[in-house]
């Protein structure tokens, strides 16, 4: 980014718009605007650094933001949509403007909240591609939702106790939305408990908190025309976002993450919640007979410290898992899951009649069989199941059946 220089904005910014923003914070400065040209500006700045300090220090912060936003070029988006969701109506050639005279006029036009909206979310664009972390929801509908039924709520909620539990804070978690409809795209700000940085501001009755806007530590933004999502989280691991990306897919759109663009291996354990009684899918009556979860090993919050084990020989997997599960606090699709087991049987017409175990871990698949063709079976089993991605190199070790 340019370094600023007041001097710079003055050049950067045209006559008429200048001398408007001087009438409006400085009315009573004398300044010769016939002297003033488009780059000679040092009578308007002899005439700044005349005014008193406090002038000059609010000033000196505006047009360091203008000088800020107008630096980079993909901000004119944020503005014209701020613009557009205001109701403001800037003059008709405004389009040919030059950013910064753009930036000035709506300093100049805009509310209060119009500019500090421009500030915070003028961020966006700017931070270069490689901190953000970028995926794909695996399903659920794109598309804009109206997000009416207390959505948002949850996901401050949500990502509140996944940082408190990761970090012992974030008790204080509070969201921004802005929606960039000429982009396609939506934004929510999370700002956590930084009380330095939030300050309670009470007019009669009600409360207003006064957000820094370099304070938020999470913004996610979400294409719902692409059904993507990309993730800005300050300090955390890459892990850690992930987690944070499942949390927004699960609580915001009803969906899981597409494993594929994350290049690892975290199943869905819904995918796998064949009860006795619930049946098989339909693409597996004719190979597999009976099919249970005999082992499972899961993070249950997605953090590390809940990490648990369940095992067939002490109950229904599920059953167990299920009775520790607040999925109000903690959406599944949050948990990641380390190890499973599946214990199952072939159908009569494969002439096998040992009862085999399939196991799946993050970095690897084992299929316990001597038995060459019971392991290439299995393998289009669970593919066909979509347990296995069809491009995924199995590594087989061989054990003897269960």
């Amino acid at each position: 980014m340019a370094e600023y220089n007041i001097k710079k904005v003055f050049r950067s910014v045209g006559k008429e718009l200048l001398r408007e923003y001087f009438n409006q914070k400085a009315p009573g400065a004398e300044i010769d605007w016939e002297s003033v040209g488009t780059r000679n500006v040092e009578t308007l700045f002899r005439a700044y650094k005349a005014l008193p300090d406090d002038v000059q220090q609010t000033m000196q912060g505006e047009l360091n933001e203008l000088f800020d936003i107008a630096s980079d070029r993909n901000n004119g988006t944020t503005l014209h949509t701020i613009i557009k969701q205001a109701g403001l109506k800037p003059p008709d050639d405004f389009s040919d403007w030059t950013l910064p005279d753009q930036t000035m006029w709506l300093m100049l036009h805009g509310s209060e909240e119009d500019k500090r909206r421009l500030s915070r979310f003028s961020d966006i664009d700017p931070i270069a591609e490689r901190f953000w972390l970028p995926c794909k929801l695996d399903n659920g509908g794109a598309g804009k939702l109206d997000y009416e039924d207390g959505r948002k709520r949850r996901l401050e909620t949500s990502v509140s106790k996944f940082i408190y539990d990761l970090e012992g804070r974030g008790k204080l978690c509070m969201l921004e939305y802005f929606d960039r409809e000429d982009r396609g795209e939506e934004c929510f700000f999370l700002y956590l408990n930084n009380h330095q940085k939030m300050t309670p501001q009470w007019h009669g009755q009600v409360c207003e908190w006064l957000r820094d806007p370099t304070s938020y530590e999470i913004v996610f933004v979400y294409n719902y025309a692409r059904n993507e999502l990309r993730i800005r989280a300050k300090g955390l691991l890459k892990e850690h976002r992930v987690t944070l990306c499942q949390i927004w897919a699960d609580v915001m759109r009803d969906a899981r993450l597409d494993d594929a663009c994350l290049k690892k291996a975290t199943y869905d354990i819904d995918a796998f919640k064949y009860r006795e009684n619930s049946g098989l899918p339909d693409e597996l009556m004719e190979d597999v007979s009976e099919l249970d979860v005999s082992f499972i090993d899961v993070d249950l919050d997605g953090t590390g410290k809940e990490r648990m084990t369940f095992k067939l020989s002490e109950g229904n997997v599920y059953d167990s898992l299920d009775r520790r599960i607040n999925p109000e606090a903690s959406p599944r699709g949050i948990m990641v899951v380390h190890q499973i087991k599946f214990h199952l049987r072939l159908t009569p017409k494969h002439k096998y009649n040992r009862a085999v175990t399939v196991a799946f871990s993050r970095s690897q698949t084992n299929l316990f069989s001597k038995n060459e063709a019971i392991r290439d079976l299995l393998q289009t089993i669970f593919t066909k199941w979509g347990v296995i991605a069809e491009d995924e190199v199995v590594e087989e070790r061989i054990a003897k059946a269960v």
